[in-house]
């Protein structure tokens, strides 16, 4: 039943052709990235799974490491907002 379907449709030649080259084309787009992909990345990449917890791929030099949070001490409120101590009110922040 299919066959009689498919062999009905005009053209149906076609589509293999398509899909053989919308197939190569991708090949060929996979093959020039992996050739001119920057070594390093792909030497993070693969580190990244026996790295520890730290952010080990991103550049950590003390000029271009991004400032900490400051250091909030108090409780946490009932919306998730931060209450700080204080003796004569509670502040949020």
């Amino acid at each position: 039943m299919y066959k009689n379907v498919l062999e009905n449709i005009d053209n149906i030649s076609l589509w293999p052709v398509i899909s053989f080259v919308i197939f190569f084309l991708f090949f060929l787009g996979l093959l020039w990235w992996v050739f001119s992909v920057d070594k390093k990345f792909i030497a993070d990449m693969s580190n990244m799974p026996l790295g520890d917890e730290t952010d080990s791929h991103q550049v950590t030099s003390p000029e271009k490491r991004a400032p900490s949070p400051p250091e909030v001490s108090g409780w946490r409120g009932a919306g998730g907002e931060v209450i700080m101590k204080s003796t004569t009110k509670n502040q949020k922040v």
